[in-house]
């Protein structure tokens, strides 16, 4: 041990020059690299989070864009529905002009429209859902141009309800038929 001791004293002033140079740099170490590694993690940090919220941007990005084309494809359906629409406000109305567009504005000899009586009327958002009754005569060519002329029509028109009775009459239309029909039209204020 006295070895040691003696070693030292001989050396000392260069291990208290060693000494003082390790403890300046412990001192700059705790100054100056020591906020500059705290201030590197939280630049980390803080990289990191804008990271997660560029991504969380993008995938709510991604979901606008589905939902647009959502969207658009409803904007689509209701405009093929706003022309299918009739364009009248009253039910009566609509079960007349009904009436002149399948029997061609009573033109068809082989069909006529003995009354129409409107049934119920049902509000759907914009729009009115009005059901009708229709007696008609006819022969089998005028019920089936009936027919045709319901289902190319640019209107938003369905079949309900349909009856057909024989007619045991010589002359004329030899069918007695009752159609239910509903037809959409825009709504009454």
């Amino acid at each position: 041990m006295r070895k040691y001791w003696q070693y030292i004293r001989r050396h000392e002033s260069k291990l208290l020059g060693l000494i003082s140079t390790a403890v300046v740099l412990v001192f700059i170490h705790s100054l100056w690299v020591v906020p500059l590694t705290t201030e590197m993690i939280t630049i980390r940090n803080q990289i990191l989070k804008e990271k997660e919220l560029i991504e969380r941007y993008r995938k709510k990005l991604t979901s606008a864009k589905d939902l647009y084309n959502q969207l658009k494809e409803e904007e689509d359906k209701i405009g093929k529905i706003q022309k299918k629409v009739l364009r009248t406000k009253d039910p009566y109305q609509l079960a007349a002009e009904i009436g002149e567009l399948v029997t061609s504005k009573g033109r068809d000899p082989g069909l006529v429209i003995k009354s129409y009586q409107v049934l119920d009327s049902e509000v759907l958002g914009n729009y009115q859902e009005v059901r009708l009754r229709f007696s008609l005569l006819a022969t089998i060519s005028g019920f089936y141009r009936f027919l045709e002329r319901l289902r190319c029509s640019k209107e938003a028109i369905s079949f309900q309800r349909l009856t057909i009775q024989k007619r045991m009459f010589g002359k004329g239309p030899d069918l007695m038929i009752t159609v239910v029909i509903a037809a959409l039209m825009e709504k009454t204020s």
